[in-house]
C-alpha cells in the first residue's frame, strides 16, 4: 500500500484530533500585532491574540509559512498532498509551491489552492482523505479533489467587521453603518474573492439567511458533508447546524472552533460554512 501525507496550513482550522484522524500535519502561519508575533500553532491563545489585535490601532499583519518550512514537511511519504487557504488572501499557496523546488522529489508533491479559508480547506482535506482511503490512483485523486474545490461553496456571517475595515477590505463608513444598525453582511468566497450575497438585521435573521443560501446553492446535499467554523460562537454554530438539518440532507455537519488566522479574518463571533 502506497504511503500518502496530507499537509494543511493553519488557515484550515484542523485540530490535533482531526490531524490524527486524517493523517494530516499543519504548517502554521503567523500574525504580527504591533511588535509581537503570534504563531498560529495548536497552543496559540486565540482569545489573547484577538484581544491584542482588537485593541491595536495598527493593522495586524499576517505572514505565510516560509518555503523551507513546507519543504521540511515534504518528507516521509511517497505522495504529498498540500491544501492551502486561498491565494487571494495569503501567500501560503505560493510558499508551498516554492517549497516544492527545495525538496528532493518535487514530482511527488501536489499543492491545492482551496480558494477558501477556515472550514473550506478543512472540507477539502476531508474529501482528500476519503479519496485516498478509496485507493484511487494519484492522478484521479488530484482530478477529483480539484473538481471538489471548484464546486465547493463557502459562505459566512460576520458579527465584527473591524478587521475588514482596518485592513481596507471594507470602507470605514460601511463598517460604522454595519455596527450602528446591527446589520450582518452575508458574504461568500467567489474564486477566492469576498463578495456580498445578502444582509440581515440581527444575528438570528442572519443565520437563517445563511442556511437559506446554503439550500439555494446546494439544493441536493445528500451524500455530502458540511463544515462550520466559528470564532467563540458555538451557540450560533449549533443554531446554524439545526437550521441546516431542517432544510438540507447533509450526511454530516461538523463544527470547529476557528484557529488564529481564521479568527482574525472572520472576527469575533463570526461563523463560516463550507459545503
Amino acid at each position: 500500500m502506497r504511503s500518502a501525507k496530507i499537509i494543511v496550513d493553519s488557515g484550515g482550522d484542523l485540530t490535533p484530533a482531526l490531524c490524527e484522524t486524517l493523517g494530516a500535519v499543519t504548517v502554521p502561519l503567523s500574525m504580527l500585532v504591533e511588535d509581537k508575533e503570534y504563531v498560529d500553532s495548536f497552543d496559540l491563545d486565540v482569545d489573547a491574540f484577538l484581544t491584542a489585535s482588537e485593541k491595536s490601532r495598527q493593522v495586524t499583519r499576517t505572514a505565510c509559512p516560509a518555503p523551507a518550512a513546507y519543504a521540511a514537511a515534504y518528507e516521509g511519504a511517497e505522495e504529498i498532498y498540500v491544501v492551502t487557504l486561498t491565494s487571494k488572501l495569503s501567500g501560503s499557496y505560493a510558499a508551498a509551491m516554492a517549497g516544492k523546488e527545495l525538496c528532493e522529489a518535487p514530482e511527488k508533491v501536489h499543492v491545492f489552492d482551496s480558494g477558501s479559508a477556515a472550514s473550506g480547506p478543512l472540507l477539502v482535506t476531508l474529501e482528500l482523505r476519503r479519496l485516498l482511503d478509496a485507493g484511487l490512483p494519484r492522478e484521479e485523486v488530484i482530478q477529483k479533489t480539484q473538481t471538489f474545490i471548484e464546486e465547493m461553496q463557502t459562505i459566512f456571517v460576520l458579527e465584527d467587521v473591524s478587521a475588514l475595515v482596518k485592513n481596507g477590505r471594507m470602507s470605514r463608513l460601511a463598517g460604522k453603518l454595519v455596527t450602528a444598525l446591527s446589520i450582518h453582511p452575508i458574504l461568500a468566497a467567489d474564486h477566492g474573492e469576498i463578495v456580498q450575497l445578502d444582509k440581515a438585521r440581527g444575528s438570528a435573521a442572519a443565520l437563517r439567511r445563511l442556511a437559506d443560501h446554503a439550500l439555494r446553492l446546494r439544493p441536493v446535499s445528500k451524500g455530502r458533508t458540511a463544515c462550520i467554523s466559528h470564532c467563540f460562537n458555538r451557540e450560533a454554530a449549533e443554531q446554524l447546524k439545526a437550521r441546516l438539518e431542517e432544510l438540507c440532507e447533509f450526511d454530516e455537519i461538523l463544527i470547529q472552533q476557528s484557529r488564529g488566522l481564521s479568527s482574525f479574518y472572520a472576527g469575533r463571533y463570526g461563523v463560516v460554512l463550507a459545503f
